[in-house]
C-alpha cells in the first residue's frame, strides 16, 4: 500500500506575515494620531477651564451688582440733600470711590421712607486682596438700635479692575459736585453703576457691566 503525500510548500509560510518596515510605518501613523488626539483633548480643557473661568466671573459680578441694587434702591434720605458721601480712595496707587449711605429696608405703601430701626448704614469700598494683591470690593454694614451697635463686613467681588458711581438728577443731568461735601446740595434721583473684572483670558479686554437704579425713597422726597 503505497501512501501519497502532498507537497505543502513550506517555504511560503515564512512571507505571510509583517515586515520591519511595515511595523515601523504602523507605528509612525498612530503616533501622528495620538498625537492629534492630545493636542485636541488638552486644548478643549484649556479652553473649558477658560470659560469656566469667565462664567464664575460673569456669576461673580452679577450677584455683587444685585446686592447693591438692593442697597442703593432702599436709600434713607435722612432729610439730607443728598445722602450720599463719595470719597476718592487710593490703593495701591490707583484711585477708587468710596461710597457711604443709609438704606432702609422697608417702604411705606404710598413710597415713602419708614424711620425705624431697620436703617443701616452701608460702605462700598475697594481694597487690596491679600491672596492674588488685586483688588476686590467690601460690603460693609453697620447699624444701631438703642444701646446695641452691630457691624458686618464681607467682600462681594474679587479680581476688580474699576468701579466707578455717577449720580444724576431728576432733570437726568450728571451730578459733577463732591456728593457729601458742606456744599453740596444736589439730591440725585438716579444712580448708574459700571463694574469692571479682570479677563484672565485676555487682560485687554475686562468684563465691564453697567446699570442703573432709582431709589424709591429718593424719588419720594422730590417736590
Amino acid at each position: 500500500m503505497r501512501l501519497l503525500f502532498e507537497k505543502t510548500g513550506t517555504a511560503e509560510i515564512g512571507e505571510a506575515g509583517f515586515t520591519l518596515f511595515e511595523i515601523l510605518v504602523a507605528l509612525f501613523i498612530l503616533s501622528i494620531v495620538f498625537s492629534s488626539l492630545f493636542a485636541s483633548y488638552t486644548g478643549t480643557l484649556k479652553m473649558t477651564r477658560e470659560w469656566e473661568g469667565t462664567g464664575q466671573a460673569y456669576s461673580m459680578a452679577r450677584c455683587a451688582i444685585d446686592r447693591m441694587l438692593r442697597d442703593l434702591d432702599s436709600t434713607y434720605p435722612n432729610g439730607q440733600s443728598s445722602p450720599f458721601v463719595l470719597e476718592p480712595e487710593t490703593i495701591k496707587e490707583k484711585t477708587f470711590p468710596r461710597l457711604s449711605f443709609y438704606t432702609c429696608n422697608r417702604t411705606n405703601p404710598d413710597g415713602s421712607e419708614t424711620p425705624s430701626a431697620g436703617i443701616s448704614r452701608i460702605t462700598y469700598a475697594v481694597r487690596e486682596d491679600a491672596d492674588t494683591g488685586g483688588y476686590e470690593l467690601a460690603r460693609t454694614e453697620s447699624s444701631d438700635t438703642g444701646a446695641e451697635s452691630t457691624a458686618s463686613d464681607s467682600v462681594i467681588c474679587r479680581g476688580l479692575s474699576d468701579l466707578t458711581f455717577r449720580f444724576y438728577d431728576r432733570d437726568g443731568q450728571e451730578i459733577s459736585e463732591a456728593l457729601g461735601s458742606a456744599g453740596s446740595n444736589s439730591r440725585p434721583a438716579s444712580v448708574v453703576l459700571e463694574l469692571t473684572l479682570v479677563n484672565p483670558r485676555e487682560g485687554s479686554k475686562p468684563f465691564h457691566f453697567m446699570t442703573r437704579v432709582y431709589p424709591a425713597n429718593l424719588a419720594s422726597q422730590e417736590s
